[in-house]
């Protein structure tokens, strides 16, 4: 309840009335009395000065108090005078401290007026003066506060009023929480009266009857049938005039019929959604699975809800709808078994399982079962159909369709430290999914939109986000990357390629592929790069490196790394060419170009792309490692990168002469140990078959490249295709594995051939005399 503050004065307060701020006293007409006094006194001369001098001084105090009270009054911009501080006091909304403030400012003004005044005079004139306007004042001030603590009482009563209001009409029914509200509002204004704020009377019945009026209108928006029983009723006649009981009625009408209309529109559309729902349920071709024993029994509980919301409105048409929708669900359901085990079959199982079905229904006599056998086998066919154009484009997001709760290991394609777990889960995890889905078919490790990340990335990325990528892809998908490329239309074996080499690290090579790549992707440059592939050169053209190169042996075992080498060569060449500005300024008109510098240059970036690098060897020597190497008379083989490819080791200029001074009988041996057949039957190679009487390899010896420093031994020149395999007992072809003997190979010594040192298992072969 309000508090009315007591205020008892001092002083006597005067009849001094108004708000506004009292006026400076004019005390010139006491100040110009002397004068006067003066001009009609007669006397001597003495006198008359003694008596000007008096009232020359008390003109001067009269001054001096009179700038004082202006001051007083004004205040100035560091002190608030009397007129600030009544106006404050009067419109403070803190009725409590408004008249405290009022004093306590006064007081604080007055003391420090008062103490920079020297003469006590002035100093008793100004206080006094300063004293009795203040108590006039006062009751100014007083009088405001009192009418703003009445106002502010008044605003509350009607906040308290209003709350318990609210109470009463969110009851909701609750008869307990009505009676206490209305309780509480009497009080309320009991109290009320009790400070003083003087009500109307009758003003608790009159707010009863607003709270009526404001239930039924309420009553009107929201439940207007309600409004109605409670109008037949007569519940509002003692309690709501007839004129806005009138008006209630008709709104409540309105209300009635525009809620029916919505009502309608609202079982319309629930039959939309529910049979909608269960087209979801029961097509495959939206959910990939069939439905399960809960979203069956929901889907069917909800579409009979529906169902009787359409009978009660009337609604003959829109229940007949999804009642065809209920019988649907109900034959899918009894389905539901076989076509959810359909989508767990592989493409050629599902195939196998539709023709089965398809048979039974010449077999069904009942035309509701016959129809039912018909729906299943047209289920299948659309999870066949989804599974058709899903796989070859979507393979994994349509696995993840129709398994529940199965998420795709994430991986960042442009992460340069990809974890090795997050490679093996991606992996592992695109081949569980070829498997189940189609065995025979391509392993597809990336989603939907993973493929259009690494196109646009391809297309339009830097260097380092192609190396990255590229490096990346290729831990993920192995060899496979060929594919995953060919499926983005990204016809570019030589990218497959630079993936695969990048696996170790970044190298020349890698850097010279990469480098052309980005480079081929200026128009221009092509231009550059295409003129160096017409046959201006002849019979020593660039295309010609290729052929001698890679053997047409090479190509029929290798077509896939061919393709790889040869477009990733095509890379490096492009890259040499536009760096050497002179090389490229060299070529005229009619294709003039110096071609011998052009053919050591592509022959470089043909040996770079088949894995060709430049190390020290054993002899402290620069030497190139891997790459292609002649054996003899155009049988070009691929090193393994623990083998020199030139400059072998001290008068030994090419592998066959390394293999004839250096292969001891114990590395043959240990080279073939390794092949993945039969140990025994190994045993029964005579070892001494490979080499003449005079200790030096056969002359229809050759070697055949058939992996990573592995070769099929043969008679006869393999690029003439008119050759035999060495083979075992059982008919397997030998595999010579010079990259497990690699390293020995490099590291011994031709013996010296004057010394007579008898020959040992151990010992290495060399030509006798």
């Amino acid at each position: 309840m309000v508090q009315i503050p007591e205020f008892k004065a001092k002083t006597q307060i005067t009849s001094q009335t108004g708000t506004r701020a009292r006026p400076v006293v004019d005390i010139g007409a006491a100040a110009a009395a002397p004068f006067e006094a003066a001009a009609r006194l007669a006397g001597d001369v003495q006198k008359i000065s003694s008596r000007f001098y008096e009232a020359q001084t008390s003109l001067q105090r009269k001054t001096e108090t009179s700038k004082l009270i202006d001051q007083y009054l004004k205040g100035n911009e560091n002190t608030p005078g009397l007129n600030q501080l009544s106006f404050d006091a009067q419109n403070n909304p803190d009725t409590n401290v408004a008249l405290q403030n009022y004093q306590q400012g006064y007081k604080s003004l007055l003391a420090n007026l008062s103490n920079g005044v020297k003469d006590p005079v002035v100093k008793r004139l100004f206080e006094d003066k300063a004293n009795e306007i203040y108590n006039n004042e006062y009751l100014n001030v007083q009088s405001s506060v009192w009418k703003n603590i009445g106002e502010q009482g008044q605003e509350t009563l009607k906040n308290n009023i209003n709350l318990e209001t609210n109470k009463i009409l969110n009851a909701g029914g609750n008869k307990a929480q009505e009676f206490a509200s209305r309780i509480n509002i009497e009080k309320l204004i009991e109290d009320a009266n009790k400070d003083g704020l003087g009500l109307p009377e009758n003003y608790f019945e009159t707010t009863l009857r607003t709270i009526d009026l404001r239930k039924a209108d309420n009553l009107v928006t929201e439940n207007p049938n309600l409004f109605m029983q409670n109008l037949d009723s007569g519940y509002y006649n003692d309690k709501i005039d007839p004129k806005n009981l009138m008006i209630f009625k008709d709104r409540a009408i309105g209300k009635q019929e525009s809620m029916l209309r919505t009502a309608i529109a609202d079982v319309k559309t629930e039959v939309s959604d529910a049979k909608s729902n269960i087209s979801d349920l029961v097509n495959p071709l939206k959910k990939g699975k069939s439905i399960g024993v809960v979203d069956y029994q929901e889907s069917r509980i909800e579409a009979l809800s529906v169902l009787q919301k359409a009978l009660n409105f009337g609604q003959t048409d829109l229940a007949q709808e999804i009642s065809e929708s209920i019988e649907d669900l109900d034959v899918f359901y009894e389905n539901s078994g076989d076509i959810q085990s359909a989508t767990f079959y592989t493409r050629n199982d599902l195939i196998d399982s539709i023709k089965v079905e398809e048979e039974k229904i010449g077999n069904i006599e009942d035309t509701k079962q016959k129809l039912r056998q018909e729906n299943k086998v047209e289920n299948l066919k659309k999870i066949l159909t989804t599974m058709n154009e899903e796989m070859d484009d979507n393979m994994i997001g349509y696995y993840q369709s129709i398994r529940e709760n199965i998420a795709v290991p994430e991986i960042d394609l442009l992460d340069a430290n990809m974890p090795l777990e997050a490679i093996f889960t991606r992996n592992t995890f695109a081949q569980k999914v070829r498997n189940e889905l189609d065995p025979r078919s391509k392993v597809q490790y990336f989603t939907k939109n993973e493929k259009k990340f690494i196109t646009e990335t391809l297309e339009n990325g830097n260097r380092d986000e192609i190396k990255t990528l590229l490096k990346n892809m290729s831990l993920i998908a192995g060899d496979d990357n060929i594919d995953v490329l060919s499926r983005l239309n990204v016809d570019n074996p030589a990218l497959a390629h630079l993936g695969l080499l990048l696996i170790p690290g970044e190298t020349p090579t890698t850097t010279a592929i990469l480098e052309g790549y980005i480079k081929s992707r200026d128009k221009d440059n092509v231009k550059v790069f295409n003129a160096f592939q017409t046959s201006t050169f002849g019979a020593n053209g660039l295309m010609s490196i290729k052929f001698d190169l890679l053997t047409p042996d090479f190509r029929n075992q290798h077509p896939k790394l061919s393709t790889q080498i040869t477009e990733a060569a095509d890379y490096i060449f492009m890259n040499m060419v536009i760096n050497d500005k002179e090389l490229v300024r060299s070529k005229g008109e009619k294709g003039n170009v110096q071609s011998n510098v052009a053919v050591k240059l592509y022959n470089k970036a043909i040996q770079m792309a088949a894995g060709m690098t430049y190390k020290e060897g054993s002899d402290g020597k620069i030497k190139a490692f891997g790459g292609f190497h002649e054996y003899k008379e155009g049988n070009y083989i691929l090193l393994p990168q623990n083998i020199a490819n030139s400059d072998l080791s001290d008068g030994v200029s090419s592998v066959k002469e390394l293999l004839e001074n250096n292969l001891t009988d114990d590395l043959l041996s240990q080279s073939l140990s390794s092949v993945p057949y039969d140990p025994m039957s190994k045993t029964e190679i005579p070892l001494m078959s490979f080499f003449n009487e005079d200790g030096g390899l056969k002359d229809s010896l050759y070697l055949e490249t058939i992996g990573d420093g592995e070769y099929y031994i043969t008679y006869g020149n393999p690029v003439t295709f008119n050759t035999a395999y060495y083979k075992d007992k059982q008919g397997k072809p030998i595999i010579f594995n010079m990259r497990s003997v690699g390293e020995e190979l490099m590291k011994r010594k031709p013996l010296d051939e004057n010394l007579n040192i008898p020959e040992l298992s151990g010992s290495p072969r060399r030509k006798k005399k």
